[in-house]
């Protein structure tokens, strides 16, 4: 087996080349294979002579078969001589460039190399996490959402007022051009909340079931929708419905409507689900500048394109899974921002290479340190995997699968490592308490014993 490889733009090229003899026994295995499948009269399944599994199916088709086959049998042997000893990252792709009768076989390996990364200053960032607070505003916003969803409707033929549900029909345009978004049969708004435009409830106040209004309203200069900010927009109104809304009272009967037998508990549960929101936010933002300040001050190799435009694809798909499970699709999306798929990947190709910069440093910090995980903690993981999504057959099938366990390790281990990293570079109130303590007692324990003065007594 010949090997020639070529490090290209951090991309290693492996050319491997069979030669005739070596090819020979995998194009018998082909079409043995082949001969396993293929029905062909007077003979058991894969005992068929060679001449008649070729008269069947053709020479180019028993190559083809014989090719996977030398490749899956010497892929890792070319890729150790080929690779050097230099490490690579994802999985490798496989061409076949040479296939012919009575011809070498030679195929090309295209892969990763793991581009070298050197770090140093990894521990003591000191960046300081911020104080978590909760405003009581907050808590009592949260209230009246609730109050909102509890309140009870009585239909109303008398004019609107403030708090009332007015269900109409809308259509909005601006320089006599509908507004994308401005259309609406039966829509719902309560007088007193801002809706489309600041305002617009105060054009319906007294206004009656089967009124039709006409009315201006000027867009925000701060629109979010650039192309109408301070533009002033007609509307056009049918009434269809008013209700009247009745809110629960801010008392411990709201609170047993949501299972607490005091709205003092109610509230401090709210505010506890507000401080974990909070949390997780406030730990997301730590995580991102640790990264940050870890990819200013590493020192990366090349990183090959096709590295990047993986992890580009791979953020694609991340995205087109949350637009799924959130009753959406990625065409949908792409055509509400007005791009392709090959301008939204180029799009994120920066963000992209981030990504790509804090795995690499994760796995490299990974290695200094020696974090690892053991079998115990990918079992329990993997069992509480199980436990989880018992009912759904084909999440099983992926977690029962053989390589789901070392994909679990990494998951494990690059969990570790981050926590590690807060840990050794985020800088919290309790641990500024802690040590500060810490000094002082050490301080307190530095200081030499002052000996006491011996007192004599004497007998008058």
């Amino acid at each position: 087996m010949e090997i020639n490889s070529q490090e290209n733009n951090g991309q290693l090229e492996i050319i491997v080349q069979l030669s005739n003899e070596e090819f020979k026994p995998y194009i018998l295995e082909g079409a043995r294979r082949i001969a396993s499948e293929v029905k062909l009269p007077g003979f058991r399944p894969g005992k068929a002579p060679y001449a008649v599994v070729k008269a069947k199916v053709g020479e180019m088709t028993i190559l083809e078969e014989a090719a996977r086959v030398a490749i899956n049998h010497t892929i890792d042997e070319a890729m150790k001589r080929g690779t050097a000893g230099q490490a690579t990252i994802g999985q490798p792709n496989v061409d076949i460039t040479k296939i012919a009768p009575d011809n070498p076989l030679e195929y090309k390996i295209k892969v990763n190399l793991l581009p070298k990364v050197i770090i140093k200053d990894y521990k003591n960032l000191a960046i300081r996490q911020p104080e978590i607070k909760i405003p009581e505003e907050q808590v009592n916003k949260t209230l009246e959402q609730l109050r909102e969803s509890g309140a009870q409707k009585i239909a109303s033929l008398e004019p609107a007022k403030m708090g009332d549900l007015v269900v109409a029909n809308i259509q909005i345009s601006a320089d006599k051009v509908p507004i994308e978004g401005g259309q609406g049969q039966g829509v719902n708004i309560v007088l007193g909340k801002d809706y489309l435009v600041p305002g617009l409830d105060q054009k319906l106040l007294g206004a009656t079931v089967g009124q039709e209004l006409q009315f201006q309203i000027p867009y925000p200069k701060d629109h979010y929708q650039k192309a109408l900010a301070g533009k002033l927009a007609d509307f056009k109104i049918k009434i269809n419905e008013i209700w009247h809304r009745q809110l629960p009272e801010l008392d411990d009967q709201l609170a047993k409507n949501f299972g607490f037998e005091k709205l003092a508990d109610l509230k401090e549960n709210i505010k506890a689900s507000l401080m974990a929101e909070k949390q997780q936010q406030i730990d997301n933002e730590m995580e991102i500048k640790i990264f940050e300040e870890l990819i200013n001050r590493a020192s990366i190799d090349k990183i090959s394109e096709s590295l990047i435009n993986k992890e580009a694809e791979a953020m694609l798909d991340e995205l087109q899974y949350n637009l799924e499970q959130n009753g959406g699709n990625l065409n949908d999306y792409l055509t509400s921002i007005k791009k392709t798929k090959e301008q939204f990947l180029l799009e994120i190709l920066p963000q992209a290479v981030k990504r790509v910069k804090t795995a690499l440093i994760v796995k490299e910090i990974t290695k200094l340190e020696g974090i690892n995980a053991t079998n115990g903690e990918v079992d329990k993981e993997l069992n509480n995997l199980k436990e989880r999504y018992k009912d759904n057959q084909e999440i099983m099938n992926r977690l029962n699968a053989p390589n789901y366990r070392e994909y679990l390790a990494n998951v494990i281990v690059s969990n570790k490592t981050v926590r590690f990293l807060k840990d050794h570079n985020i800088i919290t109130k309790e641990k500024e308490k802690t040590t500060a303590k810490s000094k002082t007692t050490k301080k307190e324990e530095s200081q030499p014993v002052k000996k006491q003065k011996k007192t004599t007594h004497h007998n008058k």
